[in-house]
């Protein structure tokens, strides 16, 4: 078996780019209004030991914590995800060939697991761990949205066209109506980031932006 470890055994800094924005909303082929009694915010994976592959992490963090406050202020659910040590070897499956270690890795602290500080949960939020891409792939998050009655599903975090993007994917055919926020993504590059979000909103999904969201909770709570 061969394979190509460029980037899929190393940890490789992340250069900084132009987030995409508004011009994204062009993609859309369908858009979801917000509704207060149907919305939840997914904070995705910003853990220290991915953000720490930013030369910038700011860039992805600020707008994360800014698309925090308008969900907070309004009482509306927010659920975070982060990706779990595996028990064993097994339980890492195939992403021990694709990916190595991870979060398993020996140098690995629980620091680095952890969700970072300016971001982090408070006491009204919601945390599921997750052990592949999808933040619906036997966790919790299903059975949770189902019993608030909540079907919209808001993403922010990393990485845009990884667990971002199979989140998606996965909450789309589970009935969710999913949006990706493009400008409160992280990815490795432009390049797949703007992939992520032209393949959500042609196949599965939709996209907005931090004003977006902002303007449409505002509309929403008057």
């Amino acid at each position: 078996m061969t394979m190509n470890t460029h980037r899929s055994l190393a940890r490789v800094p992340i250069t900084p780019y132009t987030l995409p924005s508004s011009e994204c909303l062009a993609y859309n082929k369908i858009t979801w209004p917000l509704s207060l009694d149907r919305a939840v915010l997914l904070v995705h994976d910003m853990q220290n030991y991915w953000l720490d592959l930013f030369e910038d992490k700011d860039s992805v963090i600020n707008p994360v914590a800014r698309l925090l406050k308008p969900f907070r202020d309004a009482r509306l659910p927010v659920v975070y995800c982060r990706g779990e040590r595996a028990q064993t070897r097994f339980e890492r499956g195939l992403g021990l060939t694709v990916w190595g270690d991870g979060l398993n890795a020996a140098h690995v602290t629980e620091h680095d697991c952890e969700i970072a500080n300016a971001v982090a949960p408070d006491a009204e939020s919601y945390l599921i761990e997750k052990s592949r891409h999808s933040a619906f792939f036997k966790t919790p998050l299903e059975e949770l949205l189902r019993k608030m009655n909540r079907d919209q599903v808001v993403v922010c975090g990393v990485f845009a066209h990884h667990g971002v993007m199979v989140s998606t994917i996965d909450g789309y055919m589970r009935n969710f109506q999913m949006t990706l926020v493009a400008d409160a993504l992280g990815d490795y590059s432009e390049d797949e980031h703007r992939f992520a979000l032209k393949y959500v909103a042609q196949m599965c999904g939709s996209i907005s932006t931090v004003d977006g969201i902002e303007q449409a909770l505002f509309a929403t709570t008057g």
